[in-house]
């Protein structure tokens, strides 16, 4: 997160074709939250049983709380983003 530039930020720079290549850090910020959230979904889906899947929803809760309480917004978003798709 620290290697984001400002530049990437302006006009959008990681959208297109082009993105990975005018905004390299932010795209790899951008894959790393998505790969999050889908994991964090598919433990979940992945789960069969009822109860260890009610379990596991409460761990990811405590984890997102846990990174909340060490600002890590990003991570904290993508738990909860995870949390709350529609599979899940």
């Amino acid at each position: 997160f620290a290697k984001v530039e400002l530049k990437e930020f302006l006009q959008e720079s990681w959208t297109g074709p082009e993105g990975p290549n005018r905004a390299p850090n932010l795209c790899a910020c951008i894959a790393f939250f998505n790969h999050l959230c889908d994991w964090v979904t598919t433990s979940i889906v992945s789960t069969r049983p009822p109860i260890p899947r009610i379990a596991l929803i409460h761990k990811f809760i405590d984890v997102a709380k846990c990174c909340l309480d060490l600002q890590n917004f990003d991570a904290t978003m993508a738990i909860l983003g995870g949390l709350q798709s529609t599979p899940v």
